[in-house]
């Protein structure tokens, strides 16, 4: 018993809370509603030098509960590490997924329509290159059904990606690839590329990705470019105002008939002045520019509506 470690318990237990509420006014026919588009709570923490885990929870996704986050993590050395449980596919950036880190209201085309973000597998990550220019690979075998799905399969789904770079500041880009055939309608290849650059006031980020269905024989491409620039303030309220701006489209059978449709969002993000906790408030403005019908699109009469939107976020 000597050589048991003692709990830190401020490292085991660390709190996570995401707030997203919001307003909108659809242009298009004249309507609007409240929402709570987000509400999720969890922990992370540090058991030992060497394990730790994370588990969280989406009290409200328009709606709806959902079990996110659920994974255990091993780090036997500093630029390894081994993920099991429910956790993000190695495919998608934060800043197209994550409430918390996302620079519009609503997510682009590529984080929202292409594949669910979270599976249940194994992931592994290795640091190649940690100082100077960092390099890593990132890969994993999923179920492959998605999000709080346990499919029995054969064979399992795979991923990965390399990372050039670093989020914090600088120059970053990743290569992805993904391959599913756990679901018979969502027999899937997808490839991508994605491109940043990130100062203390500028930012700048790109993308494509490519999904190839072998069930139905049918691609789609979509593609965005957004970018945003913060303006230091010392108001009581607000100590930044950070004007947005993204292009994203998407198409099926893009090389014969190009983009189906094509959308701008402009916004302001006020960011909130207070310490340790990230909080704005959000105005955005999306414009459609549409030619083709999509099945994404069906689920939600107004999800293609030019739409005004006020949102309140919250996180730490």
């Amino acid at each position: 018993l000597e050589n048991v470690a003692e709990l830190d318990y401020e490292k085991l237990l660390q709190p996570e809370f995401v707030l997203k509420a919001k307003y909108e006014f659809d242009a298009e026919d004249c309507a609007s509603r409240f929402s709570v588009r987000n509400s999720r709570i969890g922990f992370k923490g540090t058991v030992t030098s060497f394990f730790s885990y994370k588990a969280m929870v989406e009290l409200s996704s328009d709606g709806e509960f959902q079990v996110l986050d659920l994974y255990g993590k091993f780090t036997p050395f500093r630029r390894l590490s081994i993920i099991l449980g429910q956790n993000s596919v190695p495919i998608f950036n934060s800043y197209t997924t994550s409430p918390a880190q996302l620079a519009f209201a609503n997510r682009p085309f590529i984080g929202k329509y292409f594949l669910s973000t979270r599976d249940l597998g194994i992931n592994v990550l290795y640091q190649i290159k940690e100082k100077g220019f960092p390099i890593a690979i990132e890969a994993g075998a999923y179920n492959g059904g998605g999000i709080n799905n346990p499919l029995w399969v054969n064979p399992p789904t795979f991923g990965g990606r390399i990372l050039f770079g670093s989020m914090e500041r600088g120059f970053r880009s990743t290569a992805k690839i993904y391959r599913t055939s756990a679901i018979e309608q969502n027999d899937y290849l997808i490839w991508g590329w994605d491109v940043r650059y990130k100062n203390e006031a500028f930012k700048i980020e790109a993308e494509i990705m490519d999904r190839y269905n072998y069930f139905d024989e049918r691609d789609l491409f979509a593609s965005y470019i957004q970018s945003t620039y913060k303006f230091e303030c010392n108001g009581k309220i607000f100590n930044g105002i950070e004007p947005a701006l993204r292009w994203d489209a998407m198409g099926y059978d893009f090389l014969d008939n190009g983009f189906g449709v094509n959308r701008i969002t402009a916004g302001l993000n006020f960011i909130i002045n207070v310490k340790r906790v990230n909080a704005l408030f959000r105005v955005d403005y999306e414009q459609y520019f549409k030619r083709d019908d999509f099945a994404e699109f069906s689920e939600n009469d107004e999800m293609d509506n030019n739409k005004l939107t006020f949102e309140f976020l919250i996180s730490f």
